[in-house]
């Protein structure tokens, strides 16, 4: 009356356990990726809103006659794009504006303009920096 099951085929607990550290490893490295492209993805943000925040200040520059008219400062400027350009708000940047010494040939006048996210601060090479010359009186 007892019958004997003589086919044991079936999946082992060493085998069980194999599959699972494969497919952690393998889930593991996916995960990684996607981190890895989160972080990629926000850090090009916000170099690119950096760019265009400092191409709208560089616009700014280039309508003005004098630093002191676009800043209220005649050397240098330190401050958010909330000063520099009143239709952009733009206040987790810092704009940094500094005029260099005397002026060139045919009134120009040499300005550095430097745009950081402040979530950056701690990374100055992930500044937006350009110069450019604009004309004087």
């Amino acid at each position: 009356m007892k019958r004997l099951i003589k086919n044991e085929s079936g999946i082992s607990l060493v085998e069980i356990l194999a599959a699972v550290v494969i497919l952690g490893i393998v889930l593991v490295s996916v995960m990684t990726f996607f981190t890895q492209s989160a972080k990629f993805t926000a850090n090009n943000h916000d170099t690119l809103t950096a760019v265009q925040v400092g191409e709208e200040v560089v616009a700014k520059v280039r309508e003005v006659k004098s630093l002191t008219e676009l800043t209220g400062s005649q050397q240098k400027f330190t401050g958010n794009a909330t000063k520099v350009t009143s239709g952009t708000l733009h206040p987790e940047y810092t704009i940094t504006i500094e005029k260099t010494q005397g002026v060139v040939k045919s009134k120009l006048q040499k300005v550095r303009i430097v745009v950081l996210a402040k979530n950056n601060a701690s990374k100055p090479n992930s500044a937006f920096t350009t110069e450019m010359f604009y004309e004087v009186n």
